[in-house]
């Protein structure tokens, strides 16, 4: 955040109301919130995360989701399939892709892990999809359909 654009109680303000953790990502135009959660995997962690107006670096928009991972193929892979399902019969059925970034740099918040390391030391270098924030997760919505699996209707 830019401290002469804002005074410290608003900075304040925004970051509790954002939950926000003061880690930037892709020089400063995402800024992350809240607490990663672990891919079913367990190779990605998912956040969420909002856009950085550019002026004041506050956030703006709707939040988005954040994938980063080490592994830079498999989720090169997920992004050209989000591509070809945009592009393809399920337009408009799934959460739009906003970018992918290799290689990103994380700014900020270093605290201190257990290990030694630094949190934002731990996210950098990795890549990431940027995606819409979609209502809730497949997971958890198959939790809420009692673990029901989904017929062709259900999927629209």
């Amino acid at each position: 955040f830019d401290n002469n654009l804002l005074d410290q109680k608003k900075l304040y303000e925004v970051t509790v109301k954002y939950n926000l953790t003061g880690q930037t990502i892709a020089n400063g135009k995402y800024l992350l919130s809240g607490e990663a959660q672990t891919s079913t995997s367990g190779k990605s962690q998912i956040w969420t995360a909002y856009r950085s107006d550019p002026k004041t670096g506050l956030p703006i928009g709707k939040p988005v989701t954040i994938k980063l991972t080490d592994n830079s193929q498999a989720i090169r892979r997920e992004s050209r399939n989000y591509k070809r399902i945009k592009s393809g019969l399920f337009r408009g059925e799934f959460v739009e892709k906003i970018e992918f970034l290799s290689d990103i740099e994380v700014v900020g918040a270093k605290e201190e892990e257990e290990d030694g390391g630094s949190s934002a030391n731990m996210l950098e270098g990795k890549s990431v999809l940027v995606l819409e924030k979609g209502l809730m997760d497949l997971q958890e919505y198959m939790y809420q359909r009692d673990r029901v699996g989904l017929s062709s209707r259900a999927m629209r």
